[in-house]
């Protein structure tokens, strides 16, 4: 058993109730006769060091109740004598779309030979963090979370010496909590990557990249500091301010040499811009955040290489802890988004431990409403029954590249409580608005961007989208079901029943389905609403072509967003007949984004110029070509 011995501890004397920084340190002696480890976990993050070196960091984002442990072997780092460990922690303690406010704590034990020589208890030396800010700062966005605000004058060599001004002894928690080890891979942030120098306190990597901040700049003076970063450039400069959103770090530097690296904002970005020229400039840039995969060789043919190329790269920068749903902006896991990336990692790395993480980080809890939440994990509330019902196709997928029915066991229940609620609420055999965000796409008339604010149930409003995901959950249950020697039999039947509801319900008299009905009239004609009749198979046999035609050639519907291309071609592949035409249109709209210098690929074709100026640049859903590209050479799936 882990952390029998240790101890959750912090701060005898703590400053805020959020964004605290505190600093740890622990003398033991070295012993040679095994390996020795380091276990460590944060109730939010920290960066730990041995002997003034850096050994790692990155608390895997959690849930109170199931807190993931990182286990180091430290052997290497060890002197004769007296040994030092230090602890930089981070307690955000407030709601973020990746982490769940969940009070202060670290804790950690060091074994070696066998035994416990070391445990966090009261005796460990802690004080209040000398450099970095605590208490509120800016945010960077509500999703992401607060920014920070760092100060050279405070830096004085603990982590090396264990010794500093303000130590003292720590305060102990007896809250103990259930711990799991990583369940995916640690990051490589080994990589350097210097930014180049344009003028005017510019700088440029050259294309999108993901990691945390490193510089070493000359001063002549104490002076203030500000750093933007991100994506977009705007009359020459780094747009920090997205209204309420401020990509921005500060730092108050002091005279001489001042030398940084940053271990818990990671940053999505193409430039970093300074406020001031009046420093000297020695190194400027990120040490590189990458999941560590291998590449399978590329098979795109039909795909352009570069776009191919493109959109694996963009897959990379959105995954690290988990899947995001883009670098800059959220880094969130939204379980629609993760689909697209699980799908699409399967064919470009042939890995399945990112999906299988992800799979059992999105089903350990429930809304209050008993449905899986939009982000996980996340204390949000907030749902959107596509984004539930949707999921058991992941756990599907995910059996058909893995074999591995062990994660479709351990969310089995979770999974069925979902399927039971969405059942319970139909009406007339089909689901109603309910009390959620019934969200389709950013589009007119499919955003429902009101009812993120005023949830409403309205038993009298249906809409095709989620009936077609309800008969596709209702079916890709079955198949789970089915998979863990269970009887699936009962889904199948009520998918087939509410298929032919939604069919009378939702088909206009010009051929094509409708999104809504309410009391018998129908309304909004969209490519989206014709995708998944296709999709869950609502269009019958002889209705099919003239759906077909509409989504292959110019239309009046409204039209498809970036986020549900993978499900039209989806529908087009399984058809047959539509090679030409699918690789003709990722060619023509992801080649427009990369004509437009696009190095990953967009949230949406337009890119920045949406969502008021915060279209992000690089964005998980948008990796499609990677799918295209092995369907074309006859992939499975």
């Amino acid at each position: 058993m882990v952390f029998e011995k240790a101890q959750w501890i912090w701060l005898k004397y703590s400053a805020s109730d959020v964004n605290e920084y505190a600093d740890f340190t622990a003398a033991f002696p070295a012993r040679t006769d095994g390996k020795t480890t380091l276990r460590i976990c944060s109730k939010s993050d920290y960066a730990c060091f041995l002997n003034g070196r850096f050994i790692g960091f990155n608390q895997f984002p959690d849930f109170p109740d199931r807190k993931v442990y990182d286990e180091y072997d430290i052997s290497e780092y060890l002197v004769k004598g007296e040994n030092l460990l230090a602890v930089l922690a981070l307690s955000k303690n407030y709601d973020t779309s990746s982490h769940i406010k969940n009070g202060k704590g670290i804790i950690f034990e060091i074994e070696s030979g066998g035994k416990i020589i070391l445990a966090s208890d009261a005796h460990v030396s802690s004080r209040l963090s000398a450099t970095y800010r605590s208490g509120p700062v800016p945010l960077v966005t509500g999703q992401l979370g607060m920014s920070f605000a760092y100060d050279f004058n405070g830096t004085d060599g603990w982590t090396e010496t264990g010794r500093g001004e303000g130590f003292a002894e720590s305060v102990v928690s007896d809250r103990k909590g259930n711990f799991v080890p990583r369940p995916v891979k640690r990051l490589n942030v080994s990589e350097k990557i210097p930014f180049r120098d344009v003028g005017g306190g510019l700088y440029d990597a050259g294309r999108e990249c993901v990691g945390y901040l490193f510089f070493e700049v000359e001063s002549d003076a104490e002076k203030e500091l500000t750093l933007s970063y991100g994506e977009h450039i705007v009359d020459g400069g780094v747009r920090r301010k997205i209204h309420s959103r401020d990509f921005s770090v500060r730092f108050r530097l002091k005279k001489g040499r001042n030398i940084f690296r940053s271990y818990f904002l990671r940053f999505g970005l193409r430039y970093i811009q300074l406020d001031r020229t009046d420093l000297t400039i020695k190194e400027m840039g990120i040490y590189g955040a990458r999941y560590p995969v291998e590449h399978v060789p590329y098979a795109g043919n039909g795909i352009p290489r570069e776009i191919y190329d493109t959109a694996v790269y963009t897959l990379e920068c959105c995954m690290h802890e988990h899947y995001e749903d883009c670098p800059w902006r959220e880094q969130a896991q939204y379980t629609m988004d993760s689909r697209t990336q699980m799908l699409c990692g399967y064919y470009a790395f042939g890995e399945t431990e990112m999906a299988a993480g992800a799979l059992r980080t999105m089903a350990h809890r429930l809304t209050a409403q008993g449905v899986f939440p939009i982000t996980s994990p996340s204390a949000t509330q907030l749902s959107i029954p596509s984004f539930s019902l949707i999921y058991p196709l992941l756990l599907r997928e995910y059996y058909e590249f893995s074999k591995d029915a062990s994660v479709l066991e351990d969310v089995y229940e979770n999974t069925k409580s979902v399927i039971e609620h969405y059942i319970s609420a139909r009406i007339d055999g089909l689901l109603p608005s309910l009390a959620e965000w019934n969200f389709f796409e950013w589009e007119n008339g499919l955003d429902n961007a009101s009812e993120i604010s005023v949830q409403r149930y309205n038993e009298k409003l249906f809409s095709l989208p989620v009936n077609a995901f309800f008969i596709n959950a209702l079916e890709n249950f079955a198949f789970v079901s089915e998979v863990l020697k269970k009887d699936g039999g009962a889904y199948r039947l009520l998918a087939e029943e509410t298929r032919r509801k939604a069919h009378d319900v939702f088909l206009g008299e010009n051929g094509l389905f409708y999104t809504y009905s309410e009391n018998g009239l129908k309304s909004n004609l969209s490519e989206y609403s014709q995708v998944f009749a296709l999709y869950a198979r609502i269009a019958e046999k002889n209705e099919r072509g003239r759906l077909l035609y509409e989504l292959t050639h110019e239309n009046e519907l409204v039209p498809l967003t970036v986020s549900s291309y993978i499900f039209k071609y989806e529908v087009l592949f399984s058809e047959g007949g539509y090679e030409d035409y699918i690789a003709r249109d990722v060619s023509e709209k992801w080649g427009y984004m990369l004509k437009r210098g696009a190095t990953t690929f967009w949230e949406t074709i337009k890119g920045e110029a949406d969502f008021e100026g915060a279209g992000s640049l690089c964005h998980g859903w948008s990796a499609v070509p990677v799918y295209v590209a092995w369907k074309l050479q006859g992939g499975k799936g």
